[in-house]
This record gives structure tokens, sequence and C-alpha cells, in this order.
């Protein structure tokens, strides 16, 4: 594989392990769900946006208030917070693995890029930067100058 492949592989690799980090850091140290207000905000409106919502509300037979139904979504999802959380960090470790083994086999390299970008398929960014680095170093290299010298 040409130098200037190698660099871009690294240089992208280090990008998406940046904004990996920076995800990890920012869902773990966002606190319980349940005190955001602006969460809060958001699921009220969305809720009185329902036209079921609306149909019950008109007909007073609504059994749960938007208040309600946004807190308790709220700590629904805070109960289940370490997926996402768990998922990054494994993402985050299969990269930096795969940043290791990429000297010796690029093909590892490649299939392991493969693997922390489905792990971190919510994220956009980093999941299209790893399938990307993946491609790179799983893609045979045609260039002239590497075709001549093999």
């Amino acid at each position: 594989m040409n130098n200037f492949r190698m660099k871009r592989v690294f240089l992208l690799s280090l990008t998406s392990l940046l904004i990996l980090f920076v995800a990890l850091f920012y869902i773990s140290l966002s606190g319980p769900l349940e005190k955001s207000s602006l969460a809060q905000t958001m699921l009220i409106e969305l809720y009185k946006k329902d036209p079921k919502v609306q149909r019950d509300t008109a007909s007073g037979t609504l059994k749960m208030s938007p208040e309600q139904f946004a807190y308790e979504t709220l700590s629904f999802l805070n109960n289940y917070k370490h997926l996402p959380i768990s998922a990054l960090a494994f993402s985050a470790f299969l990269h930096v693995v795969s940043l290791i083994v990429m000297s010796r086999n690029k093909n590892i390299s490649g299939s392991l890029f493969m693997c922390a970008a489905i792990l971190s398929s919510f994220l956009i960014i980093p999941a299209l930067l790893q399938v990307y680095l993946g491609y790179l170093l799983l893609k045979k290299d045609t260039s002239p100058i590497t075709a001549a010298k093999s």
C-alpha cells in the first residue's frame, strides 16, 4: 500500500477516534435524562402534537399527562443509557486495536474497522469514516507504481 494512502488512513482514523471519544464522554457525563428540561420540553411538544393524544384530549379520555409521559419516557431511556456507552467504548477499543495491527496485517485491520463501524452505527460520521477506512485497507492496491514492483 502506498505511503499517501497510509497517511490518509491514519489521519482519518485519528479523526474518527477523536469523534468517538468526544461522543463517549458527552454521553457518559450528560447526567440523568429526567433532569434535562430541553428533553422534557421536546417530548411534551411531541406528545401534544400526536393525533391520538389530541383526540383523547378532546374526548376527555386522556390517561396520561404530557409531563408524566415525558418523565416516564426519559427515565426508561436513562435505564438503558449504558448500552450506547458500552458500544462506543468497545468500538473505540476495536479502533485502537485496528490502528496497532494496521502495520502488520491490513486485512485484519480493515475487518476490525468494519466491526467498529457496526458498533458505532448510531453515530453517523465515525461509522462512515470507519467503513471507508476498512474499504481502503481491504482494497487491493492497483496503482501502476506498486503493480510494477510486484
